[in-house]
């Protein structure tokens, strides 16, 4: 007995075609890979957003997904240097790979370095994060000491 009702060939055209248009808008307005269709968790959030309507009836998916800042947060408090180690640990075990014997080119920011702190792997730092930020400074002191520099930048953003 199939697992479940129905599959994409069952449906009828009217229904085939909301989904390659939904699929399409999802890649094309988001700028994602046409790839991402086949990423796993794409496809668990569709299928968690079915089972949770299957529960509680037809929903309006823009009352049930909490948006870009909420998941932000999400995803930001999980990048403590904690976290980034035992990602790291987990990705070197699955490869079975031991710690020690690989280097690292990151940013310089605290959490990347703590998590390389844990682990006592090599870390080198990123030389195009370092220019960016050395310019970036460099950049606004002269627009905070040079009004004509100031009012060039106003008239560009």
């Amino acid at each position: 007995m199939p697992r479940f009702a129905y599959n994409k060939s069952q449906l009828n055209e009217r229904l085939q075609k909301q989904l390659k248009d939904a699929e399409l808008k999802f890649v094309t307005a988001g700028s994602h890979s046409f790839y991402a269709l086949e990423n796993g968790g794409v496809l668990d959030l569709v299928q968690t957003a079915i089972d949770v309507d299957a529960q509680v009836g037809k929903l309006n998916a823009h009352d049930i997904f909490y948006g870009p800042k909420t998941i932000r947060g999400e995803a930001i408090s999980s990048k403590t240097g904690i976290n980034i180690c035992q990602e790291i640990k987990s990705i070197f075990e699955s490869f079975n790979l031991s710690f020690g014997d690989t280097s690292f080119v990151t940013d310089q920011g605290s959490n990347m370095v703590a998590a390389f702190n844990i682990t006592e792997e090599a870390r080198i730092p990123c030389m195009a994060h370092r220019c960016n930020t050395t310019l970036e400074t460099a950049w606004n002191r002269v627009d905070a000491k040079n009004s004509t520099f100031a009012v060039f930048n106003l008239t560009l953003s």
